[in-house]
């Protein structure tokens, strides 16, 4: 793999849209996303086109087929996809890690461990506006799609702070799940429960609201009785409302 090689895949991943984000969160867990395999590559569809992405990414060794299916009646076939060895894994992990140095968020993703580990919420909040003001923009290419920062954010949990959390990300995944869970590895850190809302003006009141509406989703749904029943009796809740560039964050802690 050379150094060119490995800036193009920075870059693409960088730009890539909401759904390449997400499976690069399934990827980057370890486990396998289903793509079909397409013979021609058109590479001005790299940015905007999540499928092109995998498979160029497929071909050009990033990732290997852990299965293929080939239908009876033709049809594209479909991969399994996943990363193939730590030294692959190493790339993925520093091309998230140099979105966030680029956009010198870097710094506050490594703040929040501090934060999370004792469940301060309030300093929780601090640093993730911090880091939304740096970096929002920069991921979010076209202007029009803010879920790319959190999905970055995401990738960046997982990347800065999978030493010390098992962390699983369900965003928009279904009923039951909430949009990241943290399980400490270390006993004494709190667990995190966090779930992210889009301000809807015509249905909510305020960002406030919004926000509040995410933390009693937390609660109805009982995400935090999860890592409870796993021993971890120490959890942080976090809900997360946005509207574009603006945030609003409430915390709560067991």
């Amino acid at each position: 793999m050379n150094t060119s090689g490995n800036d193009l895949l920075h870059s693409l991943l960088r730009v890539s849209s909401v759904e390449c984000k997400k499976n690069l969160e399934v990827l980057m867990g370890g486990d396998c996303i289903e793509v079909g395999l397409q013979e021609q590559i058109v590479f001005s569809l790299l940015e905007k086109d999540a499928d092109s992405l995998w498979n160029f990414l497929y071909f050009t060794g990033y990732l290997k087929a852990e299965s293929i299916l080939y239908p009876e009646e033709g049809g594209l076939p479909i991969a399994r996809l996943r990363i193939p060895n730590q030294e692959i894994a190493v790339i993925f992990k520093q091309s998230i890690v140099y979105w966030f140095q680029d956009s010198e968020g870097y710094e506050c993703l490594k703040n929040l461990r501090q934060c999370l580990k004792i469940g301060d919420g309030e300093g929780f909040s601090d640093v993730f506006e911090k880091l939304a003001s740096k970096s929002l923009s920069y991921f979010d290419v076209g202007g029009e799609e803010p879920e790319r920062f959190y999905h970055a954010f995401t990738l960046g949990l997982i990347v800065t702070l999978s030493e010390f959390w098992y962390i699983q990300s369900n965003r928009e995944a279904g009923i039951g799940r909430c949009d990241i869970l943290m399980r400490p590895k270390i006993k004494d850190y709190f667990g995190v429960v966090i779930e992210l809302k889009t301000h809807k003006p015509k249905r909510d009141k305020d960002l406030m609201d919004t926000a509040q509406k995410a933390l009693e989703q937390i609660e109805t749904k009982q995400y935090a009785k999860e890592l409870q029943q796993e021993g971890f009796q120490k959890v942080l809740k976090i809900g997360i409302a946005f509207m574009g560039k603006e945030l609003e964050i409430i915390s709560v802690k067991i």
